[in-house]
């Protein structure tokens, strides 16, 4: 009998996957914005404290609707790795990283508008600089604050080409 064929990792480009905790039972989802391998176990992402494993769905998402919390991502010549990063990733395999709000919209406005897209990604660094100087420079935040913005979203745009507007919006 023959073995079913195995799709290729490039197939799974702009997939969703979902992986669930087996200690915690926490999930996240994730998408892979490159072609690559995604392991099939990973540690916790789920919630901070927990030293679970986490374990793949193997992209049996049927909502590919879904917001992704994660990407899986080839870096860049750039990148600063670990050696056993360097290692999977010569081997074909991807990394993974959270995926903000702000990341979510710049992805989803790649396709249309990648010059605007790119444009917006390289000023987040810059933004948020300018934010921590309004705000005298340092900042501490509870992580229980961070992981109530769920419901929020934040919305901007460029008044006469010379000042940023930003706007908290409630999600619908």
């Amino acid at each position: 009998m023959e073995k079913p064929k195995q799709e290729a990792p490039e197939a799974f480009k702009g997939k969703k996957n979902i992986y669930v905790c087996d200690a915690c039972h926490g999930h996240i989802v994730t998408i892979d914005v490159d072609a690559g391998v995604t392991p099939f176990m990973i540690n916790c992402r789920a919630h901070p404290r927990c030293k679970g494993t986490m374990r793949s769905s193997m992209y049996r998402v049927f909502d590919q609707d879904m917001a992704a919390s994660h990407e899986w991502y080839r870096p860049t010549p750039d990148d600063c790795l670990r050696p056993g990063e360097i290692e999977h990733v010569l081997k074909g395999g991807l990394l993974l990283r959270t995926v903000n709000q702000m990341g979510l919209g710049i992805a989803a406005a790649a396709s249309d508008a990648p010059v605007h897209a790119q444009l917006i990604n390289d000023l987040k660094e810059q933004l948020l600089i300018v934010f921590l100087r309004r705000l005298g420079g340092k900042l501490s935040l509870p992580v229980a604050e961070v992981d109530d913005t769920g419901s929020e979203t934040l919305s901007f745009n460029l008044e006469n080409g010379d000042t940023f507007n930003f706007e908290l919006c409630k999600k619908h």
